[in-house]
């Protein structure tokens, strides 16, 4: 038990003080793990959460750019869509 009135005080404003900040920061939604910025929009049709580019990992966005300039060329050639053809054409049983 605390004998000394003025650290009884301390202890109890700094208490108080604890409480009301995380009683703060629970109305108001206060969490490191939320971004600042607007509400994430959604996809109407899949429903899940639209993320801009610019968010993504460096990995991410790498593939995207040899998505979107038609794939990584030094492993796709015409050899393999004509291999790909023949199988699909063949059901996939055909021996090589």
């Amino acid at each position: 038990m605390i004998n000394n009135p003025k650290v009884a005080r301390i202890i109890a404003v700094v208490v108080i003080a604890m409480l009301v900040i995380t009683l703060a920061a629970a109305l108001f939604g206060c969490s490191a793990s939320q971004p600042s910025t607007s509400a994430p929009s959604t996809d109407p049709d899949s429903g899940l959460v639209v993320v801009a580019v610019a968010g993504l990992p460096k990995e991410a966005q790498q593939t995207l750019g040899l998505i979107d300039g038609k794939g990584d060329e030094r492993y796709y050639t015409d050899d393999h869509d004509k291999s790909f053809r023949r199988i699909a054409a063949d059901g996939g049983t055909a021996d090589d």
